[in-house]
């Protein structure tokens, strides 16, 4: 059955999708994947917790950036010319929050990417320090 749906194009590939949904909620401490077997299948269970809020993670930074991109931006500051695959090993944040944090620093004006796509990497645009 995998087969047909793959050759209608309705799946990209075989045995990725826990793997891509491990990836995709990374970004989401609260978030839990739970895999068991049963009755000679499997069950999927998908649990989210409520997150409590502390003072830290709802200080902003420049009018709406949240706690994760404060992160983000001080190790800009602190490296410049980071790329994301370093942003992911300092931070343990997934590929897809960070680049959506990255988008919103850029249109903000706070950072800039400078150099090639593949070695290129994000710095602090000129005269601009974290608070300002």
């Amino acid at each position: 059955m995998a087969e047909a749906f793959y050759l209608t194009g309705e799946i990209e590939k075989y045995g990725s999708g826990f793997i891509r949904i491990r990836e995709a909620i990374a970004g989401y401490p609260t978030m839990v994947l739970t895999v068991k077997e049963a009755a000679g299948g499997f069950s999927a269970q998908l649990q989210y917790q409520q997150q409590r809020i502390s003072e830290t993670t709802t200080q902003t930074t420049d009018g709406g950036v949240n706690g994760g991109v404060n992160e983000l931006l001080q190790l800009i500051q602190s490296s410049p010319g980071v790329q994301i695959s370093e942003v992911m090993q300092k931070l343990k944040v997934s590929r897809r929050s960070i680049e959506r944090w990255l988008k919103q620093l850029r249109e903000q004006g706070i950072i800039e990417f400078r150099g090639a796509p593949k070695t290129g990497g994000y710095y602090m645009k000129a005269s601009r320090e974290i608070g300002d």
